[in-house]
């Protein structure tokens, strides 16, 4: 890790913080949100950026503990650096990560819709179970997740459902999920076995 970077990233986040304390920022909201967003983000950086500093101290202790150490314990050194090296290579795909342009929408909440459309019952079966996959989805991440219309069918599925998902990566997570689904299997509908 470039110790100048860390450096800025620490000397940005002082003033950020500063910004934060400054009443004509806590007045406007749109200023407040953008500044505690960057907030945010310099915390992941300088987290990341600091845990990838002592990684490569890390590996570079496990390489001389390699070269200086006896034959029979060299392996368990080489093990060793292999874990180092490996938490090095990921806190790297972190920071990288990190790093990416962000989208200007993330952050946003995100409303969907699934209609059961063409297929009749079954198709309105499957809109029901997809329903409750992000439901479910939406639970696990800690998101709420709001019904704003629902039309069930007759048979326990849904003609149409309107939902909201909220939550601080909802749009970034969800943003890909559009299009229409094709489902083959043999249908609950089925009375008579057939496939």
């Amino acid at each position: 890790m470039d110790a100048d970077r860390l450096k800025a990233w620490e000397d940005e986040q002082q003033k950020v913080l500063e910004a934060l304390a400054d009443p004509a920022v806590i007045a406007d909201q749109a200023r407040l949100r953008h500044v505690s967003r960057r907030h945010k983000e310099l915390e992941e950086l300088i987290g990341v950026g600091r845990r990838l500093a002592e990684a490569v101290g890390d590996v570079d202790v496990a390489r001389q503990m390699v070269s200086e150490s006896l034959p029979e314990d060299r392996e368990l050194a080489r093990q060793e650096l292999d874990r180092a090296e490996a938490d090095l290579q990921t806190l790297e795909e972190q920071l990288r990560h990190l790093l990416l342009p962000k989208d200007p929408h993330d952050g946003r909440d995100v409303i969907m819709e699934i209609r059961g459309a063409e297929g009749g019952e079954e198709a309105n079966l499957f809109a029901r179970d997809l329903f409750e996959m992000y439901r479910h989805y939406a639970e696990q991440r800690g998101w709420r997740l709001e019904v704003l219309s629902s039309d069930p069918s007759e048979r326990d599925g849904l003609n149409e459902v309107t939902f909201v998902v909220k939550g601080a990566d909802a749009w970034q997570r969800l943003k890909h999920e559009g299009g229409t689904h094709r489902v083959q299997r043999v249908p609950v509908t089925e009375s008579q076995g057939r496939i």
